[in-house]
């Protein structure tokens, strides 16, 4: 579902090509939801990286939702996800936000999680990156990856 959506996003013709029809049917029930929201795109499957967090990642799209720059992940389940269990969702997207911000300088305030759910509606998870900033410095401090002196420039 990933690379449909890359495809989709990047206006590519044929963006269904190859996928399989389980794939292509999950994405189009995602596909009103980045019609409606999603306007400029930043990028899409950008490797960032934090001399702060002394982490890397990839994150799937970095555009604005509903006017707002965010953080766009797409994921699939099974089931149906409760908020309270998927935080670490929340706290992969605030990463990737801080290391955007690190890298470019655009401030990334938000996030939208999508979830594909095996026979089941997909889900959206629209949050705020400032409420989770705290809980990634704690996270990555625990394992001594934060950097307290200045990052260069």
């Amino acid at each position: 579902m990933h690379l449909l959506a890359e495809r989709y996003l990047l206006n590519e013709d044929d963006w269904t090509r190859g996928g399989m029809p389980a794939n292509i049917f999950s994405f189009n029930q995602i596909r009103p939801w980045l019609d409606q929201n999603i306007g400029k795109v930043f990028a899409i499957e950008a490797p960032l990286w934090s001399y702060k967090l002394r982490a890397a990642g990839r994150t799937d799209c970095v555009a604005e939702w509903n006017g707002v720059p965010s953080i766009v992940d797409f994921k699939t389940s099974r089931k149906a996800k409760k908020t309270e269990r998927i935080e670490n969702y929340f706290l992969q997207a605030t990463a990737y936000s801080i290391m955007m911000e690190e890298r470019t300088g655009l401030h990334i305030p938000q996030f939208a999680i999508i979830i594909a759910v095996d026979d089941s509606e997909p889900q959206l998870f629209v949050g705020s990156t400032a409420d989770y900033v705290s809980k990634v410095e704690t996270v990555f401090s625990r394992f001594g990856m934060i950097v307290t002196e200045p990052v260069p420039n």
